[in-house]
Parts: C-alpha cells; sequence; structure tokens
C-alpha cells in the first residue's frame, strides 16, 4: 500500500511519527523542513520536503505550504495518508472529501481553532470522514466535534533497567523539584521561585533548552535555591528524572491550549514514581488526583510553598506507587486496544486500482 505521512514541523518535535513509520514501512513523509535540518529517519522510501520558514509573513508561508502538500497528494495518489497535525488536513478539508474520503487518519494532538466556528464546520465533516481519528486525550472529545475518537497516549515504554523508584518520600533533607524539557510559561516559573526563594527545604533545578532566560531574575533577586542548568542530551532524560522528588508541571489553568492535554511529564513522572506539580481545573490535575500521584496548586493562592510542603510530606508512598502503577495500565491497556482499532481500519483499506 502507497503510504504518505504528513508532518507540519520537523520530526524531532513529533516523536508520535515513530508509531505511524513502525506501521508503514517504506512510506512517503511530506514534512516542512522549517528548520532547514537534515533528517533521515529509517524506513522511508522518499522524504518530500519544503525547507524553511519567513517569520516576517508566516501566513504566506504557510498558504505556500498548502499548496505544495495540495499539488503533491494530487499528483501522487496515494492509498492512504496520515495527517500528524490537523490544522493541514482541516485546510485541505475540501480536497480530501472528494479525493482521499476513507482514505486518511488524522491525528490529534492539540487544541488549535475550534473555537472558530467555520474551522470547527469543516474539522465536523472532514473527521466523519476520515479511516479513523486519533486523539492523545480523552479530555480533547470536550471541544472537538461530537464523533468517534480513539485515544493513543503520548506515554513512551521506558526499560525496566532505566527506571529507580525512590523507597521514601523526600531525600537530603529537601524537596527537589525539577522542571525538565523544553523551557515553557515564564511567568508560572517565576512564581514558583519566588514562592520558595532561598527557603532550605527546596531546591529547584530546570533543565531544557530556552531555561537560560530565568538566569537574570534568579541572579538580580539573589535565589541561591535555583539552579538553571539548560538543555541536555536525551539521553540524561532518565537520570535527571531520578534526581527529582517532585515535577513541575505548573500550567493550564482556563488555558483551551493546555487545559485538555496530557504532557510527556506525566507519564515519565508516573513511570518513575514521582508526584507531579500541577494547576487546578486541569485534565492534568484530574487525571494524576484520581491516581494518587498529583500535588494541585494554584499559583493565584498565597503560601504556595507551605501547600507543596505538606501535601508532598503526607503522602503515602505505598499510595503513590500503586496509583503510578494503574495509572500505566490503564494507559497501555486504552493504547492497545487503539492500536488493535487502528490495525483493523488500515486492513480494510484496499490500494487503489484493486
Amino acid at each position: 500500500m502507497k503510504v504518505c505521512i504528513i508532518s507540519l514541523c520537523n520530526l524531532r518535535y513529533v516523536p508520535y511519527y515513530s508509531i505511524y513509520a513502525n506501521l508503514f514501512p517504506g512510506h512517503d513523509l511530506l514534512v516542512w523542513n522549517r528548520e532547514c535540518i537534515k533528517e533521515e529517519p529509517l524506513g522511508v522510501n522518499k522524504i518530500i520536503s519544503y525547507d524553511g520558514i519567513d517569520y516576517q509573513s508566516k501566513a504566506i508561508t504557510y498558504f505556500k505550504f498548502f499548496l505544495f502538500a495540495r499539488n503533491t497528494l494530487k499528483k501522487q495518489k496515494y492509498d492512504l495518508l496520515v495527517f500528524l497535525h490537523s490544522q493541514l488536513a482541516v485546510v485541505l478539508a475540501g480536497f480530501l472529501n472528494k479525493c482521499y474520503k476513507g482514505r486518511y487518519i488524522i491525528d490529534i494532538r492539540d487544541y488549535t481553532f475550534e473555537h472558530i466556528f467555520l474551522y470547527k464546520l469543516l474539522e465536523k465533516k472532514l473527521l466523519r470522514n476520515s479511516a479513523i481519528n486519533i486523539i492523545s486525550s480523552g479530555a480533547y472529545k470536550r471541544f472537538l466535534p461530537k464523533g468517534e475518537y480513539f485515544v493513543l497516549h503520548n506515554d513512551r515504554p521506558i526499560p525496566l533497567k532505566h527506571i529507580k523508584r525512590h523507597e521514601e518520600i523526600m531525600f537530603d533533607d529537601k524537596i527537589v523539584i525539577g522542571n525538565i524539557g523544553t523551557f515553557r510559561f515564564f511567568n508560572s516559573n517565576v512564581i514558583l521561585i519566588r514562592a520558595i526563594k532561598n527557603d532550605k527545604r527546596f531546591q529547584y533545578n530546570v533543565y531544557g533548552g530556552g531555561a537560560e532566560i530565568l538566569e537574570d531574575y534568579v541572579q538580580g533577586h539573589s535565589i541561591d535555591n535555583v539552579d538553571i542548568k539548560g538543555a541536555f542530551n536525551p539521553i540524561e532524560t532518565f537520570s535527571l528524572y531520578e534526581s527529582c522528588n517532585l515535577i513541575f508541571n505548573l500550567y493550564g489553568n482556563n488555558t483551551n491550549l493546555l487545559d485538555y492535554a496530557l504532557s510527556n511529564k506525566l507519564y515519565i513522572a508516573a513511570r518513575f514514581g514521582i508526584p507531579i506539580l500541577v494547576c487546578p481545573g486541569t485534565y492534568m490535575a484530574e487525571i494524576a488526583n484520581k491516581y494518587n500521584f498529583a500535588i494541585v496548586i494554584d499559583l493565584k493562592e498565597s503560601n504556595i510553598k507551605e501547600k507543596i510542603f505538606k501535601k508532598y510530606t503526607e503522602m503515602s508512598m505505598f499510595e503513590l506507587k500503586q496509583g503510578c502503577d494503574e495509572f500505566i495500565k490503564y494507559v497501555e491497556e486504552e493504547n492497545s486496544a487503539t492500536m488493535r482499532e487502528l490495525k483493523r481500519r488500515i486492513e480494510k483499506i484496499t490500494p487503489r486500482g484493486k
């Protein structure tokens, strides 16, 4: 079967690409190579690349990529398309409904423009005519058009040899909070830093590209219990998680883009049996609370550090481990069910001309 996987950005930002790459060895890859870098994923028949982006006029560049993608798909006549980002599929909705009805997979990992009536109208018909609709969070059903969706979590299995769970709640007489991954949400970080400033019960370590933006604030306020590490080698990820007592995940809260999502940090923290700091009113708080590894903190409240300390030191290690194990079991079972359904749907698609 002739398959094309389509990405709106470079693959290093799309870890779930590997799911479809493994399902469809020998696929073509249509990618918007925004960073103009050379990526050579395994198992690809042909890479069709649109290079570069004009940051002065993103809309024009997007329109050019839309034309490039439509012309490519029209010319190649694939048996199946896999869209790793729903926005492009919605823009191509008319073309897809006409030429690829029942021959495309939509994978939705973010809230996009569902607040725009016309966009949601196009999206509704697009999703109705797909082979299958994949979402990364069950809460996405709350803003997407009514329809059939299957959840495929952002979880990635970690070999047991890399997992070393803590045997006790706190070590070294302090709570080490880790923010691991590409740095985002400056204001949320500053609120936490201000709350725990120079309190010897806490150490805050920030690991990730872009974190350097915090250095001026930390130095300017003479803060000695915050360490800015910056970018790190991905192979260090597991050891960084092991060094933490708590994982920073304080974002969302009345933000559509974040309130419904389940972050990568949530899954990794659960696999390592580490509690996670989350904002109230988010789906992450709802899920992590259900499985007993959440510490819910409202950044607008006072005495943040006392609430973190109290909630953390009163946690039951038994309940924490049990909850994390139950969450991972739930995730793995749901992923397995979705993969079975995905494969079943794919088997029903016949190559063109047969």
